[in-house]
């Protein structure tokens, strides 16, 4: 009985010595991951490439990171309950820009539904949410493989369930979140819902509140929301402008507003 005994304990020892020494030449890999808000609607376009090249050199100076994952809003199927995204590594196109787009291996997304779609022998997406990225993360982030999701707008737990899977990659990740915010109302009170919407996503336990903000895609800043609640970090807004500040008149319901939007760890 004590021949077992010490045994048993050799080979426990072991298996620590064994465990110990493989963490130390292949420690695993840690889940980080980087949070934006980038507008899909791109007017001023100068300013979207200033804001790619902001974070770039804030986020990713001397490395790059391991995903890309671009939330948009489901634009075009407001009846879809789920995620829609790609079920296979596939090139997708749009006019003349294409990205070699990658999947999440999750069993919540729904491929079969028109966002992605042949058109030929070419795939293509149908949502600007998606489309508009694609020339800048092709000119910032070349050969990063980028998964591309399409939210349903206000579904909130859909975007509590997939920060839960995001938190246990193991990657470096950068989430960017293809957000619009008011749409079609005058400046002033465009001006005051944004200034609501930034207060909401600047302070803790506020993630209920998100579903009634007045933005495209509460669903996308739930998911940046809940990573930088759970790693602490803090927003700063990089720009806020609309089409009537930027022609300068007031659109009133030709008026959407945008707000760029970033995560750090410190101020």
């Amino acid at each position: 009985m004590g021949k077992c005994k010490y045994i048993t304990i050799f080979w426990l020892l072991l298996i620590a010595v064994l465990g110990a020494s493989f963490s130390l030449f292949y420690p695993i890999k840690k889940t980080t991951f980087s949070l934006a808000v980038i507008p899909h609607f791109m007017i001023q376009s100068h300013k979207v490439d200033e804001f790619y090249a902001l974070l770039k050199e804030k986020y990713y100076q001397t490395t790059t990171p391991d995903r890309i994952i671009l939330l948009s809003p489901n634009h075009f199927f407001s009846e879809q309950k789920n995620l829609e995204g790609l079920c296979k590594t596939e090139k997708l196109f749009y006019k003349n820009d294409n990205l070699t787009w990658y999947t999440l291996n999750t069993d919540d997304i729904v491929c079969t539904w028109g966002v992605f779609y042949f058109r030929w022998e070419h795939k293509y997406v149908k949502d600007h949410g998606i489309w508009e990225h694609f020339r800048w993360i092709n000119k910032y982030f070349p050969n990063v493989p980028v998964i591309p999701l399409a939210i349903p707008t206000h579904n909130m737990s859909v975007s509590k369930s997939l920060a839960e899977k995001i938190e246990l990659l193991r990657w470096n990740t950068f989430i960017i979140a293809s957000v619009d915010f008011s749409h079609y109302k005058p400046e002033q009170e465009a001006k005051q819902n944004d200034e609501i919407s930034y207060a909401t996503l600047s302070n803790i336990g506020n993630f209920v509140k998100l579903k009634s903000l007045d933005v495209d895609c509460p669903a996308c800043l739930g998911v940046v929301y809940n990573l930088a609640d759970k790693t602490n970090q803090k927003i700063q807004q990089r720009y806020r402008d609309s089409s009537s500040t930027i022609v300068g008149q007031d659109l009133w319901k030709e008026n959407t507003s945008r707000q760029f939007l970033y995560w750090t760890t410190s101020l």
